[in-house]
């Protein structure tokens, strides 16, 4: 097994959640995951490479047959800020959470479509730096590229491919583009029979319009909590999938009392 980073951040882990039947949240979440190890530290202070991209991702059982299929639009600005906004194919077809990382506000924010609601959390220094230091599509090692190899040419680059193989049997291969920050767009995740295989279907390279930062102006802000029993109650399923729990809500209600204590201090010497 190497020592560098664990690849597949987008996709294997997401089966994980969606198999247990987490399918709110699901990718986008785990598209966050760390390294193995820390990334170089440079990775933070330089622009990456903006871009587009529609991610689909399905997920086979030990059966070999489809248990679900999800797409998903993954939008990346040069500051980092990222958005990826997630649609479930099958078994149904449904709109999931919309994620979105606003660097240049400090925001991290959740869009849901179902109950129309807005969770909007705050996104510290150090929270972007964990959640993009070890992302496997925003950065190249250099022991990765040594291993890799040359394997074809997508969307006009050519594209390196690097097999890993993990404790548990699980065994990785991701198709990188060096020129665009390595990002992933095919990858392939086995563990025994069951797979997940994702394919990049589309990329558009380019500055992506700021309105994907936006949120509908009637949409309601909501605390995880409230959004989680919403979904729940309507659909039986977790809204955040794995990432929600106590300590999502205890950030959210840590934000809204410094807001708070904020808008006093304002009035006090309005």
């Amino acid at each position: 097994m190497s020592s560098g980073r664990r690849w597949m951040a987008w996709a294997w882990c997401a089966a994980a959640s969606l198999m247990v039947g987490l399918i709110g949240f699901g990718a986008s979440s785990l598209f966050y995951a760390l390294n193995a190890r820390a990334a170089e530290s440079n990775v933070q202070t330089r622009p990456v490479r903006p871009l587009i991209a529609r991610r689909v991702t399905t997920y086979y059982g030990s059966s070999g047959a489809v248990s679900s299929i999800v797409a998903a639009q993954y939008v990346r600005y040069s500051d980092h800020s990222l958005v990826v906004a997630q649609q479930e194919l099958y078994p149904q077809k449904a709109d999931l959470l919309t994620h979105i990382l606003d660097r240049r506000k400090e925001q991290e924010i959740y869009v849901d479509s179902r109950t129309r609601s807005v969770t909007t959390m705050s996104l510290s220094r150090s929270k972007q730096e964990r959640m993009t230091s070890g992302n496997a599509t925003e950065s190249c090692l250099a022991e990765d590229l040594q291993r890799a190899k040359p394997d074809g040419v997508y969307f006009g680059h050519q594209t390196l491919l690097l097999t890993e193989a993990w404790p548990g049997g699980e065994i990785t291969e991701n198709w990188i583009i060096p020129e665009l920050d390595c990002f992933v767009v095919k990858a392939i995740a086995r563990v025994g029979n069951a797979r997940t295989e994702e394919v990049v279907e589309s990329l558009e390279e380019g500055e992506p319009s700021g309105s994907w930062l936006t949120v509908p102006l009637d949409y309601t802000e909501r605390s995880p909590s409230a959004v989680h029993d919403l979904v729940m109650k309507a659909t039986g399923q977790s809204a955040f999938g794995h990432s929600w729990g106590e300590t999502m809500e205890k950030e959210y209600q840590r934000r809204k009392a410094r807001l708070r204590i904020l808008g006093t201090r304002k009035g006090a010497l309005a």
